[in-house]
This record gives structure tokens, C-alpha cells and sequence, in this order.
């Protein structure tokens, strides 16, 4: 039978703390990742109940305590001992970056929805007898106007590097 060996980690847990607010003592002190996390969610709350104009004297726990409650289920730690903010964080990173979905080959059109620009200049330069529009149609290959002026001109250069050598 094997046992667990002990595990220094969950006490090695480095963080920053606030002992003092204006001259409040604070005791042992409120990490400082909870602030942030608390002022990030208060500021917007405090803003709303304002704005839906919520009494503050008779609605204080309206005031304080939602917001109070999610910072600290959003401070506390899920089952593998990370914060839940983080995997809060994590998981919109992840929908705001995922990839766009792979489309199914098989049910994909064959035919392109806008026609694709292709240069066959390379295939015609390769061969050294077009030199004219007749030895185009030759090919079989459709050609459009610009491409049929670019090819010539590649053709016509191949072939006066090839006599020149």
C-alpha cells in the first residue's frame, strides 16, 4: 500500500497582501488580488444601483452583498486549486480566440463561390514553342485577357534567354 507524500505547495502560495487602508488596520491583511477582483465587480454594481436609484439606507444588503458574494466565489478555489477567476478568464479567452470551425469536405461546394485567380504563365513559359495567341488555344487552357498578355511576354522572355545561351 502506498501513501501520499506530503506537499509543501498550497503553503508556498506567494501573494501580496494590504494591511492598511487610509489608517484602518487590517490585521493579517486582504490579498491584493482580491481588491482588484472586488473594485472590478463593485464599481459597475454601486454605478447600477445608483442609476435604478436603490435606497441606500434600506437597501444596504443590496448595495454590498451580491457583489461581496460573487468576489468572493470568484476569489475561492475550484477542485484542482486554481482561482475560479482564472478559469473564468480562461474559458473567454477561449471563445473569443477559438478557431473557426473546419468545413466538411464532403458536403463543401466544388465550385468556389467567387471565381479564384490562378497564374498559368508558369506552365506556358515552360514551354518553349508558344510564342502567339493560336499557340494558347493550342493548350486548350482558359485564359483570361491579362493572363493571356502576361504569358506571352513570360513566353517571348524564356525564349530569348534560351537563344541567348
Amino acid at each position: 500500500m502506498t501513501y501520499p507524500m506530503p506537499t509543501d505547495t498550497v503553503h508556498v502560495r506567494i501573494e501580496s497582501r494590504q494591511y492598511r487602508v487610509f489608517k484602518m488596520d487590517l490585521g493579517e491583511g486582504i490579498p491584493r488580488s482580491w481588491l482588484k477582483v472586488g473594485a472590478l465587480i463593485y464599481a459597475p454594481w454601486l454605478l447600477l444601483c445608483n442609476v435604478l436609484g436603490v435606497p441606500f439606507v434600506g437597501g444596504f444588503a443590496l448595495w454590498v452583498a451580491p457583489p461581496g458574494a460573487l468576489t468572493w466565489w470568484l476569489m475561492s478555489r475550484d477542485a484542482g486549486g486554481r482561482l475560479r477567476v482564472r478559469g473564468i478568464v480562461d474559458l473567454l479567452r477561449w471563445y473569443l480566440d477559438r478557431p473557426a470551425p473546419i468545413v466538411n469536405g464532403d458536403t463543401a461546394s466544388s465550385r468556389p463561390v467567387t471565381e479564384v485567380p490562378t497564374d498559368l504563365a508558369f506552365l506556358i513559359a515552360a514551354d518553349p514553342q508558344v510564342t502567339t495567341a493560336e499557340d494558347l488555344d493550342r493548350l486548350n487552357a482558359p485564359l483570361r485577357p491579362d493572363f493571356t498578355r502576361l504569358a506571352l511576354t513570360r513566353a517571348r522572355e524564356e525564349a530569348s534567354r534560351a537563344e541567348a545561351v
